[in-house]
């Protein structure tokens, strides 16, 4: 298990199975299209098939919240996956 800044995920060269996107507060003061930048490297990071995690935590302070994140994942061709019996306010999404 990695966790890495913003400011660092080009710098990995790995590609990962599953990704959890813990932005939260981090993102306050970007403007969209740097929120967008930013998730477009995280999921350049993801495996084909691979999982994408964006906890609420991280989708509410996206501009227009889960929408907001959810239009972006289908704007970067990926698939949204109905959430586990057990786990709830995800957004899971498949590379």
């Amino acid at each position: 298990m990695f966790q890495v800044s913003p400011e660092d995920i080009e710098d990995m060269s790995e590609e990962f199975n599953c990704v959890v996107v813990n932005l939260n507060k981090s993102i306050i003061n970007k403007k969209d299209d740097e929120v967008s930048y930013l998730f477009l490297k995280i999921i350049n990071k993801v495996k084909k098939g691979g999982l994408i995690f964006i906890p609420e935590s991280t989708y509410q302070y996206v501009n227009n919240g889960r929408i907001g994140v959810e239009a972006l994942i289908k704007v970067l061709d990926l698939e949204i996956q109905m959430p586990l019996h057990d786990i709830s306010g995800f957004i899971i999404a498949q590379k």
